[in-house]
């Protein structure tokens, strides 16, 4: 049993040790492992960064080349399709001056017409009017005509009729005149009779005819009498 529990001791010692060598060479051999792959690995990287960058410049530079080259072929073909678009420009546009020649030359003709058409049109308007102004002369002067008849019948009657009125007009004052002479007669023998009869009560006979009125001198003479 003593044995036994050293052997076990033993075993405990020797396994705690295996442990500590194991654990201290494997670690150490993953370290360096680690640091050997590690390394590896950042020289692969650098080796395929290094390609990369090569295969990048590369590829860029034939794409710059492609680039150039399509760019050139293209400049190449936008001067042909220039040039042909210059030259159907030009035929177009010698084709467009002929129609437009020709066309002016129509226009013209189609001017010529109506502005002959125009003259003949004023010629006929302006008979017209040198025919409706002939009318309307004529008209004007047998409408004149008759307006001055009218004026001539209507001034007779406006004469006659005024020489109607200036007659009845003498007459009526003739007819006054004769009608207020008896009147004033009368009116100045009642004045001297008051006056008379006046002075017999011895009233001053010009102060008596001088506040008579008419109407006074009919009462005032009736009252003296």
């Amino acid at each position: 049993m003593v044995a036994r529990a050293e052997n076990m001791a033993v075993a405990m010692v020797v396994q705690a040790e295996n442990v500590e060598v194991g654990m201290v060479v494997v670690q150490a051999e993953n370290m360096e492992v680690a640091m050997v792959v590690r390394a590896e690995s950042m020289e692969v990287a650098m080796v395929v960064r290094a390609e990369s960058m090569e295969v990048a410049m590369v590829v860029r530079a034939e794409s710059m080349a492609v680039v150039m080259v399509v760019r050139a072929e293209n400049m190449e073909m936008a001067m042909v399709v220039q040039a042909e678009n210059m030259e159907v420009g030009m035929v177009v546009q010698a084709e467009n001056m002929e129609v437009g020649m020709v066309v002016q030359a129509e226009n013209m003709v189609v001017a010529m017409v109506v502005a002959v058409a125009q003259v003949v049109v004023s010629g006929m308007v302006q008979e017209a009017s040198m025919v409706r102004a002939m009318v309307l002369e004529v008209a004007s002067v047998v409408e004149l005509a008759m307006v001055q008849v009218e004026s001539m019948v209507a001034g007779k009657v406006v004469a006659a009729v005024l020489a109607t009125e200036q007659a009845a007009s003498t007459a009526e004052a003739t007819g006054l005149e004769v009608a207020r002479v008896p009147e004033a007669a009368m009116v100045l023998a009642e004045n001297m009779a008051a006056a008379v009869a006046a002075e017999g009560r011895g009233i001053p006979a010009h102060r008596f005819r001088a506040t008579m009125t008419p109407k006074a001198v009919a009462s005032n003479s009736c009252k003296v009498l």
